[in-house]
């Protein structure tokens, strides 16, 4: 069975507080956008259950480290399933340390292909629930599309946004950001460093179809990112510089969004960001 994980950006990103647990509490609104992995995931019978996860990106660990890997383990244990052989292959195109889900995506469409070829039939709320044990980001992309992420991500809420028309440009430079580390130092930024929370003030403007609705967004995080990485900066001002309404890091870094209104300025600008030594990755894509 072929699945395809495709990335996410966060178009708001905001903290209202710290758990007991020591988990962040987000309010942020998500969007799965054409970006993609892709995935093989065949079933054979065998003397005892095993997986095997193959990649093509060096990086990717292909063992009990890598979230395909511990959502086919996690669903055999969770349903009572023996004597099975799972194995994975995985295609990747969505960069790792960007802050655009790759990883959760690929756990996500593990545990939905797995729960269609053995016949399980679990509930999109059955497949939430195990998917929030194994990261935090994963239950949204069950269903993906728009939807408004609360708690640790696994309160969430569908959403339409009014823009059929809209264009990204994602681009990154080169640092692959460690989320713990950046949840670690903006939980030592002074208050005043924080950028406000916009979540509410954005689904407020796009209640009224307006694409300004993009000028009010912010993520909280970016800050603490930028401390280790400065060419965030760089990446958003040279998207703002060559059309885009509007331009963000997303989830804890280091990718940037830009939206565009115009699709060869979109086209500019990500031709622009490939000259750059800075960046080094760039790709135009469309909402999911």
């Amino acid at each position: 069975m072929k699945k395809t994980a495709y990335a996410k950006i966060n178009i708001t990103l905001d903290i209202p507080k710290i758990r007991e647990d020591g988990y962040h509490e987000l309010c942020s609104v998500f969007q799965t956008v054409s970006l993609h992995d892709e995935l093989e995931i065949n079933i054979s019978e065998n003397d005892k259950n095993e997986i095997v996860l193959t990649c093509d990106a060096p990086n990717v660990p292909c063992n009990e480290k890598n979230l395909c890997w511990k959502a086919a383990k996690a669903f055999l244990e969770k349903y009572k399933i023996e004597n099975k052989k799972i194995s994975i292959d995985l295609k990747k195109n969505i960069l790792s340390g960007a802050g655009l889900g790759g990883g959760s995506s690929d756990c996500a469409e593990t545990l939905k292909a797995l729960n269609e070829l053995l016949g399980i039939n679990a509930s999109d709320k059955e497949l939430e629930q195990l998917g929030v044990k194994l990261g935090a980001d994963v239950p949204f992309f069950i269903k993906g599309g728009t939807q408004l992420a609360e708690g640790i991500g696994e309160k969430l809420t569908e959403l339409k946004l009014p823009y059929p028309e809209i264009n990204l440009v994602i681009i990154k430079p080169e640092a692959e950001l460690p989320t713990v580390g950046i949840y670690k130092i903006f939980d030592g930024l002074p208050k005043e460093k924080i950028p406000e929370a916009s979540t509410e003030k954005f689904l407020s403007e796009i209640s009224k179809g307006d694409i300004n609705a993009f000028n009010f967004i912010t993520n909280m995080l970016e800050p603490a990112a930028k401390t280790l990485c400065p060419e965030i900066g760089y990446a958003e001002k040279l998207l703002l510089e060559n059309g885009a309404v509007s331009a963000m890091m997303t989830g804890s870094g280091s990718a940037v969004f830009g939206i565009f209104t115009d699709v060869n300025k979109a086209a500019e600008a990500l031709e622009a960001a490939k000259h750059k030594e800075k960046i080094i990755f760039g790709t135009m894509c469309r909402l999911i």
